[in-house]
């Protein structure tokens, strides 16, 4: 029996599958109607086709698009998905097996790659912060080591000069005990003669030129102050870049290391007064020809508070008895009173008594408890008189011309641990110097009970003939502590010559040191660092300062 194999194949553009009945009837008829002879039967086989499942990976591709698209590879996967299955969609199995095959590979290393840069992105922040941190530590450290050196080299220099001191006081000690040991090998007779010859500790100390400083190279600086607190001294100067910053303002010198830093622009015109307040640390109350005071913080180096005062300002001062009040003397002789919690304008004004000239000098004497002169208030000196007004408990003023005499009058300084003043003349027909007249401060009651305040001349201390400045004098405790009074004036005629004499009690004065300059002084300052004494002088362009030693 013959078996003839007829091989039937699904059509490949249609999805039908086969009619598997009518195949088997067609079959059983073939072989039930075929003659019988010897042939070998005919086989029917039939192949079968099944349908292939493809995996495209659209679901992990746009995931990794949407979160894991590092690089831009998730845009990538998620095209090789498409096209896997739109090659599927279209019957195309061989491509779209390749297309997926390599949307997977693509989507393994998309997912790697955004796993590490999340743990990259964690990580790095936090090595930022804690290096940065480690930074902050170190910086700190840092700054209190060079701090703590910084201590450590002052107390070096403290110790370094009391060591000094007491150095030239066993010398001292050790000449005078010398000294006895040979009075007492001598006759009785001869010793008061050896004992009064012997140097006192005063007169073996004098100030000595320490340091210089250019300030302007243009010149036309006036005043200066100096301030505890910060441990530095301003001066007034023209601005160094006139061109792009006019006016004037302050440089800063510390007294620390005794070196300038940097220049403060504060006003449009001249500055003439310079104070500070003895309890706001580093504030500044300035004075100036552009009709204006106002307040500085050397902190910030910026102006905090302006006052138009209407007219020229030619000095200024603090209340001493209470530190929110200050004072600006004008050109017409009144005195504005200013109150630092009112920010508008001032709060009183103090009219001249006599002659309306300018107010060339303003100082405070605070309330102490002195049986010479209990009393606090302002002493405004001008080109012809000066006058204290006394400052009541209301802080009303009440008014006392001092018996000075007439005219002349160019500078008014005060000392007020001693309640003395010190007021300096120019020459006039019935003198033909300068006079630097040291008075003490006085009172009494009239007749009526009224207090009457007054001054008497102590000592006279006569200059040059010349007088073409108005030179701020100083008068300040000496620097050995002893209660002696030192006054020092500057003589223009002496070529530019600084005077500095001493006082002893109060009484006689003698020249004690002559401090040479180039040129004319303008302000005296003195100061003290680190239980060092200094006093600083300034011109037109230098500052010197001299140490006492």
């Amino acid at each position: 029996m013959n078996h003839t194999v007829q091989t039937f194949f699904t059509p490949a553009s249609t999805d039908c599958p086969p009619n598997y009945e009518m195949l088997k009837e067609e079959h059983e008829v073939a072989t039930l109607g075929a003659p019988h002879n010897p042939a070998p039967p005919t086989s029917t086989v039939i192949h079968i086709r099944s349908e292939t499942s493809v995996p495209d990976h659209v679901v992990w591709s746009l995931f990794n698009t949407l979160f894991m698209n590092s690089c831009c590879l998730g845009f990538i996967v998620f095209a090789y998905s498409v096209n896997s299955r739109d090659r599927k969609m279209v019957g195309d199995l061989t491509r779209a097996q390749a297309y997926a095959s390599t949307a997977k590979c693509l989507n393994i290393w998309a997912l790697i790659l955004g796993i590490i840069m999340t743990i990259l992105l964690i990580i790095i922040p936090i090595l930022i912060l804690q290096a940065c941190h480690s930074l902050l530590k170190e910086q700190m450290l840092r700054k209190q080591a060079e701090l703590e050196s910084a201590q450590c080299r002052l107390q070096l220099q403290v110790l370094t000069d009391e060591c000094t001191r007491l150095q030239s006081r066993v010398q001292d000690l050790q000449r005078l005990m010398s000294h006895q040991n040979q009075n007492l090998k001598q006759p009785r007779g001869s010793q008061a003669c050896v004992l009064s010859g012997l140097p006192s500790s005063q007169g073996q100390h004098k100030y000595h030129l320490q340091k210089t400083f250019t300030v302007s190279q243009t010149g036309n600086c006036r005043t200066m102050a100096y301030c505890d607190a910060l441990s530095c001294l301003v001066i007034s100067q023209p601005s160094p870049q006139a061109s792009f910053l006019p006016g004037f303002g302050v440089k800063m010198l510390s007294t620390a290391n005794m070196k300038s830093s940097q220049y403060i622009p504060m006003h449009g015109k001249q500055i003439r007064g310079l104070a500070f307040n003895s309890c706001s640390r580093g504030l500044l109350l300035s004075a100036s020809l552009d009709n204006t005071i106002k307040l500085t913080s050397l902190e910030t180096n910026t102006v905090v508070q302006t006052y138009n005062a209407g007219r020229p300002v030619w000095s200024c001062c603090w209340c001493l008895d209470e530190n929110n009040y200050m004072y600006a003397g004008l050109a017409n002789g009144s005195i504005l009173v200013y109150d630092m919690r009112n920010t508008s304008s001032h709060v009183q004004e103090l009219v001249a008594q006599k002659a309306r000239c300018p107010l060339v000098s303003l100082s405070y004497m605070p309330r102490a408890a002195s049986a010479a002169f209990p009393y606090g208030g302002v002493l405004a000196g001008n080109l012809e008189d000066a006058s204290f007004w006394e400052r009541k408990t209301d802080f009303t003023h009440c008014p006392h011309v001092l018996p000075l005499e007439p005219g002349g009058c160019i500078d008014f300084q005060t000392e007020n641990s001693s309640r003395h003043c010190l007021v300096t003349y120019r020459p006039d027909k019935n003198h033909t110097t300068i006079r630097s007249v040291l008075l003490e401060m006085s009172y009494r009651l009239d007749d009526t009970g009224n207090l009457v305040c007054s001054c008497q001349p102590v000592h006279t201390f006569f200059g040059g003939p010349t007088c073409k400045l108005l030179t701020k004098n100083a008068i300040f405790q000496s620097p050995e502590n002893d209660g002696n009074i030192l006054v020092c004036t500057g003589d223009e005629a002496a070529n530019s010559a600084l005077k500095v004499k001493i006082l002893w009690d109060a009484a006689s004065g003698s020249l004690l040191q002559e401090l040479q300059t180039a040129q004319p002084v303008l302000d005296i300052c003195p100061f003290e660092v680190n239980h060092n004494s200094y006093l600083a002088t300034l011109t037109e362009k230098i500052v010197h300062i001299y140490k006492w030693e």
